[in-house]
């Protein structure tokens, strides 16, 4: 008679080498995906940090720009030396006839409210920031040529490492400056801006500082 070999425990062994071989593929296929993800989150990390960064420095190039050549007895409020303000209307003189001044056009450059949002601390036009602000700069203000351009958007309520309570949080001897203020030190303006945007669900900040030397 010819023998039988029966094969049923081989088959097992082989049915659950496949149930490991499976699972350490899934393993091995999350690893990546969580390895593809992750360097995603980080080059997109990465892209909106840069993004944030030039549109804080073409901000304050055109902050420069604005008040380049204003006239120190021109600016309203007057300020005197360590007094800031985030609304700063001046002038430029546009030369001498005689001896008379010809001044420029009424200029402005202050901070206001985006559009849909209310100084409440909530988020009212759905774009995940609080009370963030827009930077506006307009010339010939009250004039019939008025022109009003935002030079920059998602300005922050408050200057980076500032909140409102009266005190001087972050160092720079000011009291709950807003995200965008100029202020008087030493003969120049120095004007700074703070701009938000949201990451993973958190808002991070880009602060920029510039420098204007005023023409007496």
């Amino acid at each position: 008679m010819r023998s039988i070999r029966c094969k049923g425990p081989r088959s097992a062994f082989t049915f659950i080498e496949l149930l490991v071989s499976l699972a350490l593929l899934a393993l091995v296929m999350q690893a990546a995906y969580d390895l593809a993800r992750g360097g995603s989150k980080l080059f997109e990390a990465t892209r909106l940090r840069n993004r944030m960064d030039t549109a804080a420095q073409r901000s304050g190039a055109r902050v420069v720009a604005g008040l380049e050549g204003a006239i120190a007895e021109s600016l309203d409020p007057p300020l005197e030396d360590g007094e800031s303000t985030s609304d700063l209307r001046f002038r430029h003189v546009l030369g001498l006839v005689g001896t008379a001044v010809q001044w420029g056009p009424l200029t402005r450059l202050a901070f206001e409210y985006a559009e849909g949002e209310l100084d409440d601390g909530a988020d009212n036009n759905g774009d995940g920031l609080v009370d963030e602000g827009v930077l506006v700069f307009t010339r010939d203000m009250g004039g019939a040529e008025e022109k009003r351009v935002v030079i920059c958007h998602d300005l922050a309520e408050y200057l980076a490492g500032e909140v409102f309570n009266g005190f001087d949080d972050n160092g720079n001897e000011m009291d709950d400056e807003q995200g965008f203020v100029i202020e008087l030190r030493d003969g120049a303006l120095i004007a700074r801006l703070t701009i938000q945007a949201i990451e993973d669900g958190r808002v991070i900040e880009e602060t920029v500082e510039t420098t204007i030397t005023l023409r007496n």
